[in-house]
């Protein structure tokens, strides 16, 4: 008797397996992992969610070893959101739920949210052309998703132009009947380039949805090499080194400010 009931479990469970798969019935994913500080690789205790592409989000809690389990019944590409900390790697997770029950692990690395905290640092142009790498606008990307999640983040965005990119031009100018020379230098040519490259950031960024109000924009300008070795010794005597930087890091992205109060709907 006993042999006949397992055999009709068996073959029960075999039946809804075949039509599950067979009728598209979705199972689930059990996502196991860790919470680590992405400086100090501890682990951490905290609260925070998987935010689907519809808002919904998903409330996961860590131990006091940093682990966490959840199960998953919907695929989906998942952001990660707290209010205290920024998970740093990975940005996002896709999840695929099939028919069958299925484990994953991930390690997600955080770190604190605070005023100044750096969080990215890319060639984010080509000088002297005013246009955006594929880092570049991958960074504002990172920015503008951050901005959905912890809209009390205000943003401090630095460019550093290389002045050596430039060269003192001079151009005649007519005044009345009379011509003019007059000398472009390299910062001026250089600040009309930042002009440039402010706009195109500040389009690039309205064009994802970012507020103006939250961010600024500085600009730093340097000599080429002579910001990492200002001078070198030549027949003796000490010359600037002035050759143009290449594949310098010039595009800066730090956390600026965090506000209490949720401005994100203020206008």
């Amino acid at each position: 008797m006993k042999k006949l009931f397992f055999a009709c479990c068996l073959l029960f469970f075999a039946f809804f397996s075949s039509f599950a798969q067979n009728s598209g019935i979705k199972s689930t994913v059990l996502l196991k992992g860790r919470i680590l500080n992405f400086k100090t690789f501890a682990p951490i205790e905290t609260r925070f969610s998987l935010v689907g592409e519809d808002g919904k989000k998903i409330q996961i809690k860590s131990a006091n070893d940093g682990t966490f389990t959840i199960p998953i019944s919907s695929s989906g590409n998942y952001s990660i959101q707290s209010d205290n900390w920024i998970c740093v790697e990975p940005i996002k997770i896709n999840i695929s739920v099939g028919s069958n029950y299925t484990e994953r692990e991930v390690t997600f690395y955080f770190l604190p949210l605070e005023s100044g905290l750096l969080l990215k640092k890319v060639v984010g142009f080509k000088e002297p052309s005013a246009n955006l790498t594929l880092e570049g606008k991958e960074a504002l990307n990172y920015i503008c998703e951050l901005n959905k999640l912890t809209p009390k983040l205000f943003f401090d965005i630095i460019i550093r132009i290389d002045e050596t990119h430039f060269k003192d031009q001079t151009q005649t100018i007519v005044e009345g009947k009379k011509k003019k020379k007059i000398k472009i230098t390299s910062r001026q040519q250089a600040e009309e380039f930042a002009k440039e490259l402010l706009t195109l950031i500040k389009e690039y960024l309205a064009s994802q949805k970012l507020p103006e109000r939250k961010y600024s924009i500085n600009v730093e300008y340097y000599r080429g090499k002579a910001q990492f070795n200002p001078s070198k010794k030549v027949k003796g005597k000490e010359k600037i080194d002035n050759t143009p930087q290449t594949s310098v890091d010039n595009l800066e992205i730090k956390i600026k400010t965090i506000i209490k109060t949720d401005l994100e709907n203020t206008k």
